[in-house]
């Protein structure tokens, strides 16, 4: 056993990577440029970027703030209105903070993750007592509301301040807090079956993988008919930071948020104040009027709530969101009539978007016209308010490079290239390494890789595949420093390591599983069950839906192989773990 695995982590990352891992709490910025003038002073560098991230969400409206506060003189003490944010017990704040991650993340505050889980036992009465007076006096924390923001370098020009994330690292108090609120606010929404079926961000039981799938199923399906179809990528500046808290406080009222429960949103929103950290030095402080803190708990529940009424909105494509990532994609009969509808629908969102002052980012919006692999497309351009949309060949969506033929290539080369580099470096730490210390790094640095959203762009040509079969197989006898003729099936066996070929059938499998455990998925009416109450044979068979004569990719379309091989699970196993479906489809597949 190694004794300090994080000091080995470390280590194994410098050697593997070829460089030292900087944090990004101690990145540099050497220069900045604002209102066109050079800076180089860490302390003034520090200042621009806290004023750029402070200013770059407020509005033109100067009774902003004003209205909040009428917002809340609206609130109505209604006696037999039932609380949401109920009180909490010293069980469920102990809960709480044993969930909170490991983190020495230096705050505004010296109370740690660490610190605080070290002590919950001491602390859960205490903070359980503060939690409940917040929560029915409508109040929170003063001392909760500092940030300390660190900017993330997303791309670009780094002395641009707009080419960095604020990430905003709140007290673990704070973090409690939010969370215990989080799950009463999430309850709440739930039960009022608040949020669209086209928002996949941030809510459990929906993730990438089923936006992904959802809409590659899609373009496949239209495309195997003589369809055409086609996807437009929004893109929102600055959305967390652009909310204007007077308009989430009364769409939160509209929903049912009374009494304390309103005035507690209106103070967690309002007068928080920031600090950048950069360079080793801290900002002067700035009081933040606009927006959800980037990092913080609550934030994006919030920002979903104040962007959830898109999808209502009367457009021409299918919206998909992922939180502030927005989307629609079309489908039709020919490309001038897809184009013409996406420029009817830009003008619809962004007419939106300035309603409820956020904004669209035109020269980061993009469009992709999908096509069978071979065929050259006459492309109508795209104009709006004087910005040409581009189209992009492949462009990279919620972590998965995707092309206007949908062979997956780049997104194959992108993991191919991933994984040689690390593979050499393999050669330089394997005899450092004990073979339970191997197996955790293949599994984080190789397997990692191969398996994210497998099931959606595994399903690719059998040269691609091939490809990462020879890639795998290399990487694991590199770093197990076994005989390259050695029989890769035996290998497998003994590091109970899934080979990527039978990862992305099981993975195909799996995704229907969890989507029939959902009564209101979309996929459950291919089910015979939906069909017809008889009890026939294939009652809880999958049906493949009709294959054109003429369609590309057929059985290879990604919801037709997850329905094969969905089929092969037997009934009585298909309601069993997880873990228990893997160990049955590795066998069967």
């Amino acid at each position: 056993m190694v004794k300090q695995p994080k000091q080995a982590w470390k280590c194994m990352n410098e050697i593997l990577y070829n460089k030292s891992k900087v944090s990004s709490l101690n990145q540099e910025i050497p220069s900045l440029v604002e209102n066109g003038i050079l800076i180089t002073d860490p302390k003034d560098i520090a200042n621009a970027i806290n004023n750029f991230f402070v200013e770059v969400g407020q509005h033109s409206e100067a009774d902003s703030y004003m209205n909040v506060a009428q917002t809340v003189t609206r609130i109505t003490e209604d006696p037999n209105y039932q609380k949401i944010l109920f009180p909490t017990t010293v069980e469920e704040v102990i809960e709480v903070i044993k969930g909170l991650k490991n983190k020495y993340n230096v705050t505004v505050s010296s109370l740690t993750n660490k610190l605080l889980k070290y002590c919950v036992l001491e602390l859960a009465e205490p903070i359980s007592e503060i939690v409940n007076l917040s929560f029915k006096e409508g109040s929170f924390p003063e001392l909760c509301k500092r940030a300390r923001v660190i900017p993330i370098f997303k791309a670009g020009d780094t002395g641009d301040p707009g080419n960095y994330r604020p990430i905003a690292l709140l007290s673990a108090l704070s973090k409690v807090i939010e969370k215990l609120a989080k799950k009463r606010i999430l309850q709440f929404l739930n039960g009022k079956s608040f949020f669209n079926k086209n928002q996949f961000g941030y809510l459990e039981g929906r993730g990438i993988d089923d936006a992904l799938f959802q809409i590659v199923n899609g373009i496949q399906q239209t495309l195997d008919s003589g369809g055409v179809a086609a996807g437009l990528f929004l893109d929102l500046s600055k959305a967390f930071d652009s909310i204007d808290h007077r308009i989430l406080l009364n769409e939160m009222q509209s929903v049912g948020f009374e009494s304390s429960d309103l005035k507690w949103l209106q103070s967690y929103l309002q007068g928080r104040k920031q600090l950048v950290f950069v360079n080793g030095v801290e900002s002067e402080w700035l009081e933040v009027k606009s927006g959800v803190p980037q990092g913080s708990i609550l934030g994006p529940i919030l920002f979903l709530v104040y962007i959830n009424k898109l999808p209502a909105l009367d457009l021409y494509g299918k919206p998909v969101q992922y939180a502030d990532d927005t989307n629609l994609f079309y489908a039709g009969d020919s490309y001038g009539e897809i184009i013409q509808n996406m420029g009817k629908d830009l003008e619809i969102v962004d007419t939106w978007l300035e309603e409820i002052n956020l904004h669209l980012n035109l020269k980061k919006t993009s469009a992709i016209c999908f096509s069978k692999p071979g065929c050259k497309l006459e492309k109508p351009e795209l104009w709006y308010k004087n910005s040409k949309i581009l189209y992009a060949t492949s462009l990279k969506f919620l972590g998965l490079h995707i092309d206007e033929h949908l062979t997956w290539k780049a997104h194959i080369n992108k993991v191919i290239q991933k994984i040689v580099p690390v593979s050499k470096a393999f050669t330089r730490i394997r005899n450092y390494l004990t073979d339970e210390m191997k197996r955790s790094l293949y599994f984080a640095v190789v397997h990692s890789h191969l398996g994210f959203l497998s099931h959606v762009w595994g399903h690719c040509n059998d040269g691609d595949l091939q490809r990462l079969m020879v890639i795998q197989n290399r990487t694991i006898k590199i770093l197990f420093k076994l005989h390259p003729r050695t029989p890769s099936v035996d290998v497998y066996s003994s590091l109970k390591i899934v080979p990527i070929n039978k990862l992305i059938k099981i993975k195909s499998a799996l995704h229907l599983v969890k989507n029939f455990s959902s009564p209101s998925s979309d996929l459950r009416v291919l089910m015979g069950v939906d069909i017809h109450n008889y009890h026939t044979r294939s009652r809880h068979t999958l049906r493949v839906p009709e294959i054109p004569l003429s369609a590309t990719y057929g059985t290879n379309n990604i919801l037709n192989q997850a329905i094969f091989y969905y089929n092969k699970i037997p009934l009585n196993i298909r309601t069993e773990s997880e873990l228990k479906i893997k160990k049955y489809l590795l066998n069967v597949v």
